[in-house]
């Protein structure tokens, strides 16, 4: 059971590091190998990310989305506890509310594994037991 940040999903929509890795989770999802939710801020940022990919198009976004979706994805909407726990999470390890630790809090309020490609991130994070970096993954 694992809950993916954006930065771990893009890897499933363009070839970069730890591509691999990434499609080995995802293809173990898509075998009932694994459990993944993930927030709705995962929308916006994976929109995001297509938009800024070099030659990127607005149908190039809308295909990563609607594929996205069609993966049925557990897509879970922040409840309040959810984003008073990721503020915690937020001030504890200096990172952002909105987008870092929102993944962290539904994370550990699920009892899932959080996977993250983000370096930065899991240099500050590490320490929480549930955390893992994609280049680790075996």
């Amino acid at each position: 059971m694992k809950v993916l940040d954006a930065s771990v999903i893009v890897k499933w929509y363009r070839t970069e590091k730890g591509t691999d890795k990434a499609i080995k989770i995802r293809d173990g999802y898509k075998n009932g190998k694994y459990n993944i939710a993930v927030p709705d801020l995962v929308f916006l940022e994976l929109a995001n990310a297509i938009r800024y990919m070099e030659g990127s198009t607005v149908q190039d976004v809308h295909n990563v989305l609607d594929n996205f979706i069609k993966l049925g994805i557990n897509i879970i909407v922040p409840t309040i506890d959810l984003i008073k726990d990721a503020s915690s999470l937020a001030h504890e390890y200096d990172i952002t509310t909105y987008d870092d630790a929102i993944y962290l809090s539904l994370a550990q309020n699920l009892d899932f594994e959080f996977i993250t490609a983000d370096n930065r991130l899991f240099k500050k994070v590490k320490s929480l037991f549930f955390v893992n970096l994609l280049t680790k993954f075996v």
